[in-house]
């Protein structure tokens, strides 16, 4: 297991399972974690998964007549136009009024899982705009080469914190999948 800035990543001895997951006392997490990982890579049945996870804002506890904007990051998991594997992280915000919402990742970072080079991935960034519903929200976004789906949660007694997973893909076969997490 290795770690950087509040990001925990752990693989098997056979390097076909790896995840990466947010330390959520290193990122001021209270309420809150997330992380991305891949299972059977290069066994050709391998599978990719997100998860959010913490304690969720009951409905009626969630603000009304207000707004906030939530800063955080994502991690990830990404094959690019290249047809590599990728782990990724970014920048991510999102702004409410609780009745609707916009998300944005920027600042997209990648690195090669088979090459460890780091290089910027701004095609993986997205934004858009969705509806909340109770303590969860979602929300169609789009970059410059991928749209797809945002599925979030508030977390803590009053939306103290937002968390969730995305899902987005492209042409040549870019796909991109992880979770985020705000303050």
């Amino acid at each position: 297991m290795s770690s950087q800035s509040g990001i925990l990543g752990a693989e098997t001895a056979n390097q076909q399972n790896f995840a990466v997951f947010v330390d959520p006392v290193a990122q001021g997490y209270e309420y809150q974690t997330y992380g991305a990982w891949i299972t059977g890579y290069g066994t050709g049945s391998g599978k990719v998964g997100a998860g959010s996870f913490g304690t969720k804002t009951a409905a009626a506890n969630v603000p009304s007549g207000k707004s906030a904007t939530y800063n955080g990051a994502s991690v990830g998991v990404a094959r690019r136009a290249d047809g590599q594997p990728y782990v990724t992280s970014s920048d991510v915000s999102v702004s409410t009024d609780f009745s609707t919402v916009s998300v944005a990742s920027t600042g997209t970072q990648a690195v090669n899982v088979n090459t460890g080079a780091i290089s910027s991935a701004s095609e993986l960034d997205f934004t858009g705009t969705g509806s909340v519903s109770g303590g969860t929200f979602t929300a169609n976004v789009a970059g410059s080469d991928t749209s797809g789906r945002v599925d979030g949660l508030f977390y803590g007694r009053q939306a103290n914190e937002v968390g969730g997973t995305f899902q987005t893909t492209g042409p040549s076969g870019v796909a991109h999948a992880g979770s985020f997490g705000g303050i």
